[in-house]
């Protein structure tokens, strides 16, 4: 737990104060306890609707795995909270949102990788291809590539009999693969996966693990010395070593939850 709680990302969210290392709670019990507790893991899912670039796979999840139960209370959960927002805060918030946010949102997702600049922070594949000089259209349709792969990642191992914790752990970082829109504080939830399934083997750490572990504290460093964006290469690398890396235990619920 302490090496989830203490990675480089959640150290990242804790200055930055914002909601990555919660919504990465959500994910992760939504996850861990979709076969166990359905109605209980669509709540989590629904609730991330306040970050829901890093639930993009969860529905995912639950098609494979057809669990209707879970993909009704996420629904439920989903609208219910935009029910309570609009009734809060009145159906202008909407409007504040699509007129000024959207736009700001684009803009930055769109601006060029500068020194010192959100997008050094940046995780996706549609920053590292702009760094590289790619064009919207081209670094769009990589975005796209890689979005359509995570997917198909994510269906595929929650179609296998693997452990529950390699499936939350694939899950989780291809969901970075997934957005173009994503920071390294987002990576709370892949490197608690990544720390979870190296103690499900007995600590044997290998060179991979550790920089993987890092990189969220390592990327901004790089991306200022050389005005690339790497990220999306460290989550292949991940990717690979997590499905290559299987937990010992057949039930490794008990290990992972607490983190």
């Amino acid at each position: 737990m302490g090496a989830a709680m203490l990675c480089p990302a959640a150290l990242w969210n804790y200055e930055c104060g914002q909601l990555s290392l919660f919504a990465a709670c959500l994910l992760a019990g939504g996850l861990l306890r979709m076969r166990d507790a359905p109605w209980r893991a669509g709540l989590l899912f629904g609730a991330l609707i306040i970050k829901p670039q890093l639930g993009l796979l969860a529905g995912v999840a639950l098609l494979a795995t057809g669990n209707r139960r879970a993909l009704a209370a996420s629904t439920g959960t989903a609208l219910g909270l935009s029910v309570l927002v609009t009734a809060l805060l009145g159906p202008q918030v909407w409007h504040a949102y699509i007129l000024y946010g959207t736009p700001v949102a684009r803009q930055i997702l769109y601006a060029s990788l500068a020194p010192h600049s959100y997008e050094t922070f940046g995780i996706s594949v549609f920053w590292m291809l702009r760094s590289l000089g790619a064009g919207l259209a081209l670094a769009g349709a990589g975005q796209s590539a890689a979005t359509l792969i995570a997917i198909a990642l994510t269906w595929r191992i929650w179609r296998t009999d693997s452990a529950l914790l390699t499936k939350f752990a694939i899950t989780a970082w291809a969901s970075l693969l997934a957005t173009p829109y994503g920071y390294t504080n987002d990576m709370v939830a892949a490197s608690a996966a990544l720390a979870a399934l190296v103690a499900a083997r007995g600590w044997r750490l290998g060179l991979a693990a550790p920089l993987i572990w890092l990189w969220p504290a390592l990327s901004p460093i790089i991306a200022n010395a050389v005005y690339l964006e790497l990220t999306p290469l460290i989550t292949v690398l991940a990717l690979t070593w997590c499905w290559r890396a299987p937990p010992r235990q057949t039930a490794p619920e008990r290990l992972v939850i607490p983190a």
